[in-house]
């Protein structure tokens, strides 16, 4: 069993930019209010973003569904003890922290690419750019005053951040095949304005099949490929993409498609 897909409409609509401008660290620029970069003709040196989600709880699923709101498809996310997600992004590294203000959650996550990612200290980064929580104190032993290199300024001092800041892909749950979601499932959605039913066949080899019938229309049959990790579907076909929520209770299969929420039931026999 997976975990029921929370509301994307729904965090959505509690998702803004800051009600006031994120204050970059010291040697990153401002691309708008609530975004910077550590060089503003190769953003894949180190990207900050900054969320505030109101009534957000730090939910891990917050920054997930707000870095979606933006485009940015998070393949895979992992808490981890010192109150850090470390989030899997497709060509990207990622790391997140949230402070709990006022009436919600204020999400800050730093991006950067792999071959870069020995230069930056996240950790630093996200706290240096973050509003302090509530009561002023982080609750992290290692809150401690920074060196040279891994105070969030300009990089390139004596010796880089320590790489086992970032966790990578290889440490992720690998894509798998969840069993309880091989077999024949059928349902129906509005796509594009247009009533449409729809027939997965998943199979455990990781092929799937796809027949799409929109209303007055012949039938088109698709073939691609699907897998899972931790909530996400993996669904390489037309109408798929790389991290789609999904979840799978008994005879009932919830996954987004298309931009949709669909609900599909089980055909036995």
């Amino acid at each position: 069993m997976v975990r029921p897909i929370l509301s994307i409409a729904a965090i959505l609509s509690c998702v803004s930019g800051s009600a006031l401008a994120l204050e970059p660290p010291t040697g990153w620029t401002s691309v708008d209010e609530s975004t910077a970069v550590l060089n503003a003709e190769r953003p894949e040196y180190g990207e900050l973003r900054e969320f505030t989600v109101t009534g957000g709880t730090g939910d891990p699923d917050e920054i997930v569904l707000s870095l979606k709101s933006v485009g940015v498809v998070v393949e895979s996310h992992l808490p981890d003890n010192q109150g850090a997600v470390n989030l899997a992004i497709q060509g990207r590294l990622a790391r997140a922290r949230h402070v709990v203000v006022d009436d919600g959650a204020t999400w800050m996550v730093v991006m950067v690419a792999p071959e870069h990612a020995a230069t930056l200290d996240p950790d630093a980064v996200l706290m240096a750019a973050l509003p302090r929580p509530s009561g002023g104190e982080w609750g992290l032993e290692q809150a401690q005053p920074l060196s040279g290199w891994t105070d969030g300024s300009v990089w390139g001092a004596d010796k880089p951040a320590a790489a086992e800041s970032w966790v990578t892909e290889g440490s992720m749950d690998p894509w798998a095949q969840d069993a309880t979601v091989v077999g024949i499932w059928e349902g129906s959605a509005i796509l594009a304005g247009t009533p449409t039913n729809l027939r997965f066949r998943f199979e455990n080899t990781g092929a799937v099949i796809l027949e799409r019938t929109p209303r007055k229309k012949k039938a088109e049959v698709l073939e691609g490929s699907w897998a899972t990790r931790k909530g996400l579907m993996k669904l390489d076909v037309d109408g798929g993409g790389d991290a789609l929520g999904y979840s799978a209770l008994g005879s009932t299969l919830t996954i987004e498609y298309a931009g949709a929420q669909v609900t599909l039931y089980k055909k036995q026999g």
